[in-house]
């Protein structure tokens, strides 16, 4: 695909992701993914009464609260977000999220049918607040340590993908059908660091 494209199609995505952050409230589904990294790694992760109490100053109805669903090895990831005011993580999340366009687009740079199909979606996800373009993003490199026959680092890779598990459950019938052993044991590998967390 032509470098111009590439910049244009980036280009949209930033743009989307400045012009969809607020200025005076900022409630996006960010909310529970900053509530996760500001309680990672304690037992109040999942505390409705711990989640509300940092997301009551941003929401509009103050008795709302955005739960924190993912599972904890991610709260531990995002635990540097949770260091910064929430104003600034929202800020780096969206920035996250346009590099995680990006990398899909470099990955797929060649399937414009993949690009069409989701690249409403991603700026959906985008205004939203929500983690589908880093999700995706880990997704493409999979794709593409699969092609460059990187079995086991690309399972690895995988079990990041455990955040959003449900879009995989057909994946053992996938990995049994085609004989991609090497590529379970580097998700058993990762699933089990993730575990630990």
């Amino acid at each position: 695909m032509d470098r111009r494209v590439i910049a244009a199609l980036l280009a949209v995505p930033l743009l989307v992701a400045l012009v969809s952050l607020p200025f005076v409230h900022w409630e996006t589904d960010f909310l529970s993914f900053y509530a996760g990294a500001r309680l990672a790694g304690t037992s109040q992760l999942y505390s409705s009464n711990a989640v509300h109490e940092i997301q009551a100053g941003y929401e509009r109805e103050p008795a709302q609260v955005r739960a924190y669903i993912r599972p904890a090895f991610y709260a531990v990831l995002l635990w540097p977000l949770g260091k910064l005011s929430y104003h600034a993580a929202a800020v780096v999340w969206q920035v996250r999220n346009v590099l995680g366009i990006g990398i899909f687009i470099w990955c797929w740079a060649r399937d414009r049918a993949a690009m069409i199909v989701l690249f409403m979606p991603l700026l959906i996800a985008l205004v939203l607040g929500q983690d589908v373009p880093i999700l995706l993003a880990v997704f493409a490199d999979v794709v593409w340590l699969l092609r460059k026959n990187r079995l086991f680092l690309a399972g690895l890779l995988m079990a990041l993908c455990a955040v959003k598990f449900h879009l995989f459950l057909l994946l053992p019938l996938v990995i049994v059908a085609k004989r991609l052993w090497r590529f379970a044991g580097g998700l058993a590998v990762g699933g089990a660091a993730l575990a630990v967390h």
